[in-house]
């Protein structure tokens, strides 16, 4: 984030911290996909996830209602590896980074293969200070470096633009959006010596596609299924088959896709 978005933004985060709550709100009520209380694709050695977020995994458009982030990942990773999957989501429409730690330090992580956390728009949105930003995920990665073992995997997706977003646009939303660049920087920086946690950031499909919402999941269930088994292929994971076929936009992190 330049200088001056940065110095824009410290001037207008008290407006911007009021602007936000009518913001999140009219984020909180957009009608929303089920929020199911797991995804099961049958087969053998069941792959097991845990799904974290808002946003993208609340789901905030009224047709993607039979095609959720959480089932779209269970298929693209079924198809990759011929292996049953189950994944179990924790979703908060207006979730924010600190409410991550938490989360991470109650939920049963030694139970799951993966972990994938979505959070961050409303944090943009509020103008969060990048220092506590910093802070909050320091401890969310200290916490789950503390509570796994190296076989087990956290992907997690960096900010997007919200100016799209219903209820959301104008000099905050642009405002916002930039703040998200350099929160994405310093997700980067914080997770680059961890072997176990990458980030990436999933692509926006054009206003004018004609797959909308539904095609947004499908495309984003392919790239995480991908980036998980890349991932877990790094770390020496046995019993996971490579991806098939590995994008450059797969590979980069929060800030180099920003």
């Amino acid at each position: 984030m330049s200088a001056i978005v940065a110095a824009a933004v410290a001037l207008a985060r008290p407006s911007m911290e009021e602007w936000a709550d009518s913001a999140s709100a009219a984020l909180a009520t957009l009608p929303r996909s089920p929020q199911d209380a797991g995804v099961r694709i049958d087969g053998p050695d069941p792959l097991r996830l845990l799904l974290i977020g808002s946003g993208v995994v609340a789901g905030r458009d009224p047709v993607t209602h039979e095609s959720t982030l959480a089932r779209a990942i269970a298929q693209a990773l079924h198809q990759r590896t011929g292996r049953g999957v189950e994944v179990d989501a924790t979703i908060d429409p207006v979730i924010t980074i600190a409410c991550l730690e938490p989360i991470l330090g109650r939920e049963s992580l030694s139970s799951y293969d993966g972990v994938i956390t979505c959070v961050g728009d409303i944090d943009a949105l509020r103008a969060v200070r990048p220092s506590d930003w910093r802070r909050r995920v320091a401890a969310s990665v200290a916490v789950w470096c503390r509570r796994v073992r190296e076989s087990r995997v956290m992907i997690m997706v960096g900010v997007g633009a919200t100016g799209g977003e219903p209820g959301v646009g104008g000099l905050h939303g642009w405002l916002a959006d930039g703040l998200a660049r350099q929160l994405n920087a310093i997700t980067d920086e914080l997770t680059a010596s961890v072997p176990t946690v990458r980030t990436t950031l999933l692509p926006q499909l054009a206003d004018a596609d004609p797959r909308g919402a539904s095609g947004s999941h499908e495309l984003w269930g392919a790239q995480l299924a991908a980036d998980l088994v890349d991932h877990w292929r790094a770390i020496g994971r046995p019993g996971v088959e490579p991806a098939a076929v590995t994008e450059p936009w797969q590979r980069v992190g929060l800030a180099d896709a920003g």
